[in-house]
C-alpha cells in the first residue's frame, strides 16, 4: 500500500492538484496512476501542519482511485512528523524543510513539492535594495537587538 501512495504522488494525477494547490511540482512529464483494485489497507500521515491541506486533498485523490485503501492524515508539526515516521507510528511523516537525516536515521524523504515565497514591499516604499541579514532579521523573532522593526532601521 505505501509503495502505491509513493507511486501515486509521482503521478500527474498528484502532480496536478499539487500545482493547482499553488506548489511547484517536481515531476516533469509525470505518468499516469494505474489503480490496483486488489489494493487495500490503512496509510497514516502525519506531521507539517503547512503541508496538512495539500496533503489531505492528494490522499482524497488516492482514495478515490484506490476505494479499498484508507487514508488518514494528521498535523502535529513537522517534529511529530520525523518522531512517528522513525518510530513507525505514521506510514509517513510530513515535514515542511530539508529532509535532515540525523532527526529519522531510519528514514528516507521524498519531496512532494515547492513551495513559493516571495517578499514584497509597498510601491510607496522608498527602500529600493535590502541585504538578506537585514530581510532574515526582519522575520527572525530570536534576532534579539538585531531585530528589523521599522524601514528606518532596516536602511541604517
Amino acid at each position: 500500500v505505501n509503495a502505491a501512495y509513493l507511486k501515486f504522488l509521482q503521478s500527474d494525477a498528484a502532480q496536478k492538484i499539487v500545482s493547482a494547490e499553488g506548489y511547484v511540482a517536481l515531476v516533469d512529464n509525470a505518468q499516469a496512476y494505474s489503480p490496483d483494485s486488489s489494493l487495500s489497507g490503512t496509510i497514516n500521515i502525519s506531521g507539517s501542519t503547512s503541508l496538512q491541506p495539500l496533503m489531505i486533498k492528494l490522499a482524497a485523490k488516492f482514495q478515490e482511485l484506490q476505494s479499498g485503501v484508507s487514508v488518514t492524515v494528521a498535523g502535529g508539526g513537522s517534529g511529530q512528523g520525523y518522531k512517528n515516521a522513525e518510530a513507525g507510528v505514521s506510514e509517513f511523516g510530513m515535514i515542511s524543510e530539508s529532509f535532515n537525516s540525523e532527526k529519522a536515521p531510519d528514514c528516507v524523504s521524498y519531496e512532494v513539492a515547492k513551495d513559493g515565497i516571495a517578499v514584497i514591499v509597498n510601491k510607496d516604499n522608498t527602500q529600493d535594495s535590502i541585504s538578506l541579514i537585514t530581510l532574515k532579521n526582519i522575520y527572525d523573532a530570536e534576532a534579539g537587538e538585531n531585530a528589523v522593526i521599522t524601514w528606518s532601521k532596516a536602511q541604517g
